[in-house]
């Protein structure tokens, strides 16, 4: 397998693959939707369609997949230090040490990547897609916000090339969410922005997100 196996693989098609994968389980797994099944169930499911799908078929398609975990803890304290009045990072730090205390996780639903080539300066591009997962949420609820945060650390410290998030609702209906290629504190920044309220969860949205 090369160094840069996304060669040839192009954001439509990795859009569209999404979608089918998606579509797929709102069609063959409805009953796990509507009787309120877990997000991390519904990440599996989705995780056995999206492996199904020739253009991933170079690549290894993981759920919950813990290898990195520290890297999250580390950025928030990181960040905590640098914008010492930032209280939406001690929320998300407190959010950090919720999971740790009930044995939750601190890594991604979804991901897309070449197992053990994360640290290789010459295999970045193995790491294509990370997915997070949220079903019924309130918009801008601290749990979506971590969720974003974490993705920003997923794109520019493991510098994954894809992160989406993905929302599922109980009416078979799911949004697509890209992150952006933006610098971090800028992505941050927004973050901060709607929790303080200066700016509306679809402002943020905008600014952070290509929607699909």
């Amino acid at each position: 397998m090369g160094s840069d196996t996304t060669i040839g693989i192009s954001k439509d098609e990795i859009i569209k693959a999404i979608k089918v994968s998606l579509k797929t389980l709102t069609v063959k797994d409805n009953y796990l939707i509507i009787h309120d099944l877990s997000e991390r169930c519904l990440a599996h499911r989705l995780a056995l369609y999206l492996e199904r799908r020739r253009l991933f078929k170079a690549y290894n398609i993981d759920c919950e997949y813990n290898k990195n975990r520290q890297v999250i803890k580390d950025v928030f304290s990181e960040r905590c230090k640098k914008v010492k009045s930032s209280r939406i990072m001690l929320i998300l730090q407190k959010e950090i040490e919720r999971r740790q205390s009930v044995e939750r996780r601190l890594y991604p639903d979804i991901i897309i990547h070449t197992r053990n080539t994360e640290t290789s300066s010459s295999n970045k591009n193995n790491n294509l897609i990370v997915f997070e997962i949220k079903k019924d949420i309130s918009d801008g609820d601290n749990k979506e916000l971590f969720d974003w945060a974490k993705l920003v650390v997923y794109r520019h410290r493991l510098k994954y090339k894809y992160c989406f998030y993905i929302k599922i609702n109980d009416k078979n209906g799911f949004d697509i969410f890209m992150l952006k290629d933006k610098d971090e504190d800028k992505l941050f920044y927004n973050i901060e922005c709607l929790f303080k309220g200066e700016k509306t969860y679809k402002e943020t949205l905008d600014d952070m997100f290509e929607i699909f």
